[in-house]
């Protein structure tokens, strides 16, 4: 059977157009891979190195609360226990800084130098903690002063400087992805104005799941650098962002915002004595706790470990933030069953007042610490208002 000459033709224009239809597809499939890597990558290696790098802060200060605590008990006892739980933690950050070291997309000399400033340290605490163990406890807080917390100050600075780095290589895979999903839609865009009705079909089917794509991973790492995945609050970044508009807002209307600092008593225990399992389940109900306890204007936020911070915007006066921070105490401060053991909860608590106690966040921030530090060692007193600040 002979064809006719122009059923020839749109034959092999179809079957050219069908060519062409089939490499943009193909292409389509590629730039959709393209995105997904992008996100494969942001999941792996950033979050990997921030998340390592904050346990890895967390560590560093669970050791050094642990000396400065065993120096200021004078109790030999204590001493005795700080030396044994700092192998526990020095294994911990070794695992954190590994961690780091095989994901950090940076410069890895700073991973170097962080090995070197922890070796440094521990040095010193072993030098504190000999000396406390000998009963030279005035020895020890001496030691504190002049070379442990220096060489603390350092390694954190440094840490912190790790993790700001894996938080912008995030942003920056985000934006990456977000221009590859561009990339997709104008192809597909393309293949949709040289198509017929079936081919428009099947393209539309293609820029709807690109999209879908896009947005669902696009809405997942947002979600992922803002909010803690254990307890679904926010995260360090999204906290000191909520800080600082809440600063903003207080100078424009010359109110009151409060930073509280809380870490939960006899956390580490729990997680000894009932596992892990039961840590997280105290974490997630510590949260639920204390997000139950806030206005609609206050933020709280988990900073790692066993540390959280409330922010408690808009107040008129003190007494209206040590009323927020009472109740966030007595709410905080109860009884409850982790894995079927009942538990105390309780917390030290530190709070620093805009514009009493400083007039920036970093400001803010440290006396919120030394507060709930004070608190936590018994020089501050009960949580709430006898946790506050008072300026040098």
């Amino acid at each position: 059977m002979r064809l006719h000459k122009y059923s020839i033709a749109i034959l092999v224009s179809y079957g050219v157009f069908s060519l062409g239809l089939l490499a943009t597809c193909l292409r389509v499939v590629a730039q959709v891979d393209e995105v997904l890597s992008a996100s494969e990558a942001l999941y792996v290696h950033p979050f990997a190195v921030s998340n390592a790098a904050l346990d890895a802060k967390s560590a560093v200060a669970d050791l050094r609360e642990r000396t400065v605590f065993a120096v200021l008990s004078r109790d030999e006892a204590v001493v005795r226990a700080a030396r044994e739980d700092e192998k526990s933690l020095s294994a911990r950050f070794a695992r954190d800084l590994d961690t780091i070291e095989a994901n950090y997309l940076g410069d890895l000399q700073e991973v170097a130098a962080v090995r070197r400033l922890s070796e440094d340290w521990k040095i010193r605490r072993g030098q504190i903690l000999d000396a406390a163990w000998n009963g030279d406890f005035d020895q020890a807080g001496e030691l504190v002063l002049s070379s442990g917390t220096p060489a603390y100050i350092e390694l954190h600075r440094t840490l912190e400087g790790i993790a700001e780095f894996a938080r912008n290589k995030a942003a920056f895979l985000m934006n990456e992805a977000r221009r590859q999903g561009a990339r997709a839609r104008n192809i597909v865009y393309a293949t949709i104005f040289l198509g017929f009705a079936a081919s428009f079909l099947a393209g539309l089917f293609v820029v709807r799941r690109v999209q879908r794509v896009v947005r669902d991973n696009e809405e997942i790492l947002a979600h992922k650098a803002n909010y803690d995945h254990l307890t679904g609050l926010p995260n360090r970044a999204l906290f000191f962002d909520r800080l600082g508009q809440a600063l903003e807002a207080a100078k424009r209307a010359q109110s009151l915002v409060a930073v509280m600092f809380i870490d939960l008593d006899g956390f580490k225990g729990i997680n000894d004595r009932l596992g892990h399992e039961a840590g997280d389940e105290l974490l997630v109900l510590a949260a639920g706790r204390l997000t139950s306890a806030l206005r609609r204007s206050d933020t709280v936020a988990r900073l790692g470990g066993d540390e959280f911070a409330v922010v408690i915007a808009g107040a008129r006066g003190s007494e209206e933030i040590y009323l927020v921070a009472d109740k966030i105490a007595a709410r905080l401060n109860a009884m409850a069953l982790v894995k079927g053991s009942p538990v105390e909860v309780r917390g030290s608590f530190g709070v620093a007042v805009f514009p009493r106690d400083g007039r920036d966040t970093p400001t803010l921030m440290a006396k919120a610490d030394q507060a709930m530090y004070r608190a936590k060692s018994g020089a501050a007193g009960a949580a709430g208002a006898a946790g506050r600040v008072v300026p040098a």
